[in-house]
């Protein structure tokens, strides 16, 4: 990715961890987070966002990922919470696991992260393969073909999805909810930024919205606002991401 290659640790973070779409998409797993107790395998965790959720809410978290900036960052970002005992983050490539390799979960999160492999269905098939009885894998990914973006260059995403496609890949989970998320305001939020970057024949850079702290601010809270709005329209197949849930 872009982000790990040109930017520092500290827009990293900023970039991961203070973001309001990023922090949304955390909440929205969570929340089908039901048990108390169990474990949890974050594959492609990134600077740690979802594995330090996870262990708030008192499961152990196996967080992996291939990019060594980013494991010190969620290392660093769960130690300072004080909740590395319930943590663990192991670098390797994803795209590389062997089954069962990190033992039996409740949980497996992919957030953000089958858009950058060729062979999802094998990251999907994986999860399964991890999951005891009655667990969940949990996925947020782009949004149809149609919408893609300078930020998806950025990002360097393979693809986007088509809702059916998520659904076909899921074929082995017995239930499987999915929805859209980021209709009308996300999206349009996207679409005027894309406007305004070929207008000026400028690429996205991240450390462009946390330079000012006042307009990282304002960003942080309007941002949260229409995400909050945009939940009355969940119904849609309009919105920026895809939410997939799945009960082996």
């Amino acid at each position: 990715m872009e982000l790990y290659k040109k930017e520092d640790k500290e827009i990293i973070f900023q970039t991961q961890n203070r973001d309001p779409f990023f922090n949304y998409l955390t909440e929205i797993i969570v929340s089908f987070i039901d048990k108390k107790k169990g474990r949890v395998l974050d594959l492609g965790c990134g600077a740690g966002r979802n594995v330090l959720a996870a262990a708030r809410l008192g499961l152990e978290v196996v967080g992996v990922d291939a990019n060594q900036k980013s494991l010190e960052i969620a290392r660093d970002f769960v130690g300072q919470m004080r909740l590395s005992g319930r943590t663990k983050f192991v670098k390797t490539n994803i795209t590389k696991l062997r089954p069962k390799q990190f033992g039996m979960f409740d949980y497996v999160i992919l957030q953000e992260v089958i858009e950058h492999v060729e062979d999802y269905q094998s990251l999907i098939d994986f999860a399964y393969s991890s999951l005891k009885k009655g667990g969940k894998i949990l996925i947020t990914t782009p949004n149809d073909p149609k919408q893609w973006n300078l930020l998806d260059d950025y990002a360097e995403h393979v693809r986007r999805f088509k809702l059916n496609e998520v659904e076909k890949a899921l074929k082995e989970f017995k239930k499987i909810k999915i929805f859209t998320i980021g209709f009308p305001f996300h999206r349009m939020v996207i679409t005027l930024y894309n406007q305004l970057l070929k207008l000026r024949k400028r690429h996205h850079e991240a450390k462009s919205f946390r330079k000012n702290k006042i307009f990282h601010g304002f960003y942080y809270l309007v941002g949260t606002i229409f995400l909050r709005l945009d939940d009355l329209f969940r119904f849609t197949p309009w919105g920026t991401t895809i939410v997939a849930i799945g009960e082996k």
